[in-house]
């Protein structure tokens, strides 16, 4: 597995961590394994920035962050052999554009409130700079939390900087306050918001 600090980063950002695991089959941490991360430059060639898992089967590399073009996905790769089985997974990470601060720069709505089983419901999450204008292609992660259950969506921005998710409300959906949250990273930044909606019938 691994986790990048941050997907969308700012320009020039020096020190943009990423994290990787390794585990067996039984899912047990993997500990002295070297990892090789292929990681893109900013000259436009790659290097390789190996880490070595430690007890707990965990390792990171720092890389560098340049200035190519807003919105441009960056593919890291990672690779990893075990008892002579070589396995690779990648990732990406792109430069983005600041978002303002609060609800001016990313805020999550749900077009109706009150609903009914059978409706679709559908939430959207708005992403601006400070200058009011949309960023557009910022990936954004929906966590719709129904009661006991959980959905995960995910969707980009559009050319208005929008991006949008629906769930269709079931005769099982709960009663309770339901909500639905927006994720996204922009320059550096974590950002989320959240709506909140419930049955009537």
């Amino acid at each position: 597995t691994y986790v990048l600090r941050y997907r969308g980063v700012k320009t020039n950002e020096a020190s943009e961590r990423l994290d990787g695991t390794v585990k067996d089959v039984n899912g047990n941490p993997i500990e002295g394994v070297r990892v090789d991360v292929a990681w893109p430059m900013p000259d436009g060639t790659t290097k390789i920035m190996p880490f070595w898992t430690d007890g707990n089967g965990v390792g990171h590399i720092y890389g560098v962050v340049g200035s190519n073009p807003y919105m441009q996905h960056n593919t890291v790769v990672l690779t990893v052999t075990t008892n002579l089985k070589t396995i690779s997974r990648s990732t990406w990470w792109y430069r983005t554009r600041r978002l303002a601060d609060g609800s001016a720069g990313f805020k999550t709505t749900v077009n109706d409130s009150t609903v009914h089983a059978g409706q679709i419901v559908t939430a959207t999450s708005l992403a601006r700079t400070s200058t009011g204008a949309p960023i557009v292609g910022l990936l954004v992660t929906f966590t719709w939390t129904l009661g006991s259950t959980t959905v995960k969506t995910t969707a980009y921005t559009d050319s208005t900087g929008r991006a949008r998710s629906t769930y269709t409300v079931l005769s099982s959906t709960s009663r309770s306050t339901l909500y639905v949250k927006g994720s996204t990273t922009a320059y550096s930044i974590n950002r989320s918001s959240t709506a909140s909606f419930h049955r009537t019938d």
